[in-house]
């Protein structure tokens, strides 16, 4: 291989890697959304550090959003796959719990303090 092979080469990296930079999606992760069996119960902003208690199917179900990521702490659900899924912190992002019924998803667009049903 040729010293110009290898300029070219690292070239075309340089300019892919700033493509991927100057268009990357932006992340505008806004808001919490928690359904309990397929019904919203509370929109949280995501930018406010809380601990949400829900009850669930099985029983009490701990939702944790800080330093705008969210995850679930506590769980009585046989395998706590929502658990080990860890934390989520992007739009679009869920965590879901099939025996709870719970889903917790990350939204975009304007910030909601709180809503519950």
């Amino acid at each position: 291989m040729k010293r110009a092979d290898l300029i070219l080469i690292l070239i075309i990296i340089l300019i892919s890697l700033s493509m991927l930079i100057v268009f990357s999606p932006k992340d505008n992760a806004q808001s919490v959304e928690i359904s309990l069996k397929g019904r919203l119960i509370g929109t949280y902003s995501i930018h406010e550090d809380r601990d949400i208690n829900i009850n669930a199917s099985l029983g009490q179900m701990t939702i944790h959003i800080k330093d705008k990521s969210v995850w679930v702490s506590k769980s009585l659900c046989p395998d706590l796959l929502e658990i080990k899924q860890g934390k989520i912190s992007r739009s679009g992002q869920s965590l879901i719990c099939i025996p709870n019924e719970v889903v917790v998803s990350i939204v975009g667009g304007k910030a909601v303090k709180s809503v519950s049903y």
